[in-house]
């Protein structure tokens, strides 16, 4: 795989450590180590399996990396949307 910014699938989650794998449809169905889950704010909320996310591998290969997080799109769309909403 390669480094940098790429949208892959949850793949498994590990509640108890805030990790992740990520599959890659589009790398033949390539999965990843458990990568860290960003923490904003000190917030938990951990994404769903199956849900479109957002990794960004570290430039020392691609088994390091942090997901970002999910992102609105057709298949994640919020239930309510406005500028006072949070």
């Amino acid at each position: 795989m390669e480094n940098g910014i790429r949208i892959g699938k949850v793949s498994s989650i590990d509640y108890g450590r805030g990790m992740v794998k990520v599959v890659y449809p589009d790398k033949d169905g390539a999965v990843t180590d458990d990568l860290p889950y960003i923490s904003l704010n000190d917030e938990y909320k951990m994404p769903e399996i199956g849900k479109n996310i957002l990794v960004l591998h570290l430039s020392n290969g691609s088994a390091a990396g942090v997901v970002m997080g999910t992102y609105w799109n057709e298949g994640n769309v919020p239930p309510e949307a406005g500028a006072a909403l949070f």
